[in-house]
């Protein structure tokens, strides 16, 4: 029997199925349409990989491209300590202990070698890594600069000389770094290294007390013998062939003499005679032999031993702070106030107004009389 329908009714199942394929259908021819208009949009940029002869390469700006983009970012080959001051964290004892150390290493090839100075946290390097950088002429610049300029036939021993450190300029810090050694060491090393004016032959260097020959085999690998420091000579400090002694020793200029005159008086080892130096330098200079027995972790006994072979005859340029602007974090950097005493200031002019001389200053309780005393010379209002 012929059915009544007419010829294009679908089924259900038959209607799915033909809006799945017209679904297909349109995918497909959206797809090709799109395809062939890409084709046709002409490129507006180089494709090339090669980079015109003009410009320069990557290796050559790498350098320098941070600094580019940001000049107020600081190279660590040719800041001062007031450069590193200005950092988040960095104290002008500690600045003064990166330049001190980067004279020692003469200067840095890479920012994470400031890790190696004492006294700088991980995460104050951390946070103060993105502001620095290295420039790639600077330390070169620098190595050889100490270095005399070696003829042709020893030039390959110019250029390793300018990798190594200086074993008549280094100080017991740098030195304790470089080769591992214990401070004891270091510290008779550069006593003998004073004793005999800078070493002249590494025959010499042998002849130090307790120095094994793994030791001195790794002093030659690290260090070369170069111009003599001027703090060097033993006719400043000691008679010929004497290693010390009260009747051959002569005083030493407590705010001219160099962590190495230090280290060579009785009492002082290497990280006492450091401390003095940059304490000193932090400050401006001392104005009173008392102050250097005030460094902190220099005992009573000991700069009593050392206390007859200290004068003062260079004036020093103190390093004042105006207590009516300084911040706490900056009064707190100063090794005599530090940070309590920081707070308090603050709290006092933040309530009463600003000090009007150092009377009103010493009205905050709590704080001995020695205390503004010693203090006093490297304040002003």
């Amino acid at each position: 029997m012929p059915s009544n329908k007419p010829f294009w009714y679908f089924t259900p199942a038959q209607q799915r199925g033909a809006l799945a394929l017209g679904i297909v259908l349109a995918s497909l021819a959206g797809i090709l349409y799109f395809a062939d208009q890409s084709n046709k949009i002409p490129s507006s940029t180089n494709t090339s990989s090669e980079k015109p002869a003009n410009l320069p390469s990557e290796t050559q700006t790498a350098g320098f491209s941070s600094a580019q983009e940001n000049p107020k970012l600081i190279n660590i080959n040719t800041a001062d300590s007031a450069a590193f001051v200005s950092l988040p964290g960095i104290s002008p004892v500690l600045a003064a202990r990166i330049v001190k150390y980067r004279k020692s290493r003469k200067g840095f090839t890479s920012v994470d070698d400031l890790k190696a100075v004492y006294g700088l946290k991980p995460e104050v390097f951390e946070a103060i890594k993105p502001m620095l950088f290295v420039a790639t002429e600077t330390p070169v610049q620098e190595l050889t600069a100490s270095v005399p300029q070696p003829s042709s036939e020893n030039a390959s021993q110019g250029l390793q000389n300018a990798e190594k450190a200086n074993l008549n300029t280094i100080d017991s810090a740098g030195l304790k770094i470089l080769t591992g050694f214990q401070g004891k060491m270091c510290s008779q090393l550069l006593k003998y290294r004073y004793s005999v004016g800078g070493f002249t032959s590494w025959d010499q260097v042998g002849n130090t007390y307790n120095l094994t020959n793994e030791m001195f085999s790794t002093l030659k690998e690290k260090c070369f013998l170069g111009e003599k420091s001027p703090t060097s000579k033993p006719t400043a400090q000691y008679t010929s062939g004497q290693t010390g002694g009260s009747s051959s020793r002569k005083k030493i200029d407590i705010n001219s003499a160099d962590s190495a005159a230090f280290e060579a008086l009785p009492g002082f080892g290497g990280y006492s005679a450091a401390k003095i130096v940059s304490e000193r330098d932090a400050i401006g200079g001392f104005h009173s032999i008392e102050q250097v027995g005030e460094v902190y972790g220099i005992k009573p006994e000991f700069f009593e031993m050392a206390k007859p072979y200290l004068e003062l005859k260079t004036q020093p340029v103190l390093k004042k702070i105006n207590v009516n602007t300084a911040t706490e974090q900056t009064l707190a950097n100063h090794p005599y106030i530090r940070y309590t005493l920081a707070k308090r200031i603050v709290n006092y002019r933040n309530e009463h107004g600003s000090f009007a001389n150092f009377l009103s200053l010493q009205k905050i309780q709590g704080v001995e009389s020695q205390t503004w005393e010693k203090l006093q010379p490297y304040l002003e209002f």
